[in-house]
């Protein structure tokens, strides 16, 4: 659980393992208002990587995302009408490299809003 679980932050740090052309997703819970990050690292000869944030409900809703080189870096703010959804977000992972396997971390942050 990132948000909703009392004061603080929460915080969920995955290791990675990605063939060229794959992706993995993680799925968090966030319950409460909020700023959601995700931030991608890697080692291996993949040049580009993809960073994806899904936000809940149909899973359609691409609320941030970022396409580049190492690292990647994705945040947004957590909305009440994105809460009336339910709690389970998505980010996924995918290596856009036709030909490159790639391993890193991806650390999924969330950080209450300021009063």
């Amino acid at each position: 659980m990132l948000g909703g679980g009392g004061p603080g932050f929460g915080k969920v740090t995955q290791a990675f393992k990605l063939a060229a052309n794959d992706f993995t997703r993680y799925e968090v819970k966030c319950s409460d208002l909020g700023n959601i990050t995700a931030d991608a690292t890697w080692d291996g000869e993949a040049q580009r990587m993809s960073l994806v944030l899904f936000g809940p409900g149909t899973g359609e809703d691409v609320l941030a995302r970022h396409e580049d080189t190492n690292p990647l870096h994705i945040s947004y703010q957590v909305t009440a009408a994105d809460l009336e959804k339910g709690d389970s977000w998505r980010v996924y992972v995918a290596n856009l490299d036709d030909e490159a396997e790639v391993e890193g971390t991806l650390e999924i942050t969330w950080v209450p809003p300021e009063d």
